[in-house]
């Protein structure tokens, strides 16, 4: 069962050993926290940066899938059937292109810890 809170601290959410991907809205901090504990991203940009952002995580590092482009409409809601098909190839362990993310999103932890 999960545990609904009004607050936490995300960095320490995202260390947690059974935490494998993060629904993000791209927000700077929040990418930065996710890439340096290592985990795969579903996208979901609103505002300003959030959809650069995004890209960086999709296109360019490929440690992620978008669940909308920032340029969609405000009012385009993905359907339940679009989101569900994104969350079990995002919890798919043996899917190869969610493996290589896996393997790239290492990386860019390590990157990040060497950095520091």
């Amino acid at each position: 069962m999960g545990l609904v809170v009004p607050w936490c601290v995300q960095l320490r959410v995202l260390h947690h050993s059974s935490i494998g991907g993060f629904l993000s809205h791209c927000g700077w901090n929040s990418v930065t926290e996710g890439v340096s504990v290592g985990v795969l991203f579903l996208t979901l940009p609103i505002l300003f940066d959030q959809g650069m952002n995004s890209n960086q995580i999709v296109e360019d590092w490929k440690v992620g899938w978008r669940v909308r482009k920032i340029e969609d409409k405000i009012d385009h809601l993905v359907t339940k059937e679009e989101f569900a098909g994104l969350m079990k190839k995002f919890m798919d362990l043996e899917d190869a292109e969610g493996k290589e993310m896996r393997r790239r999103a290492r990386e860019l932890k390590q990157l990040c810890h060497d950095a520091n």
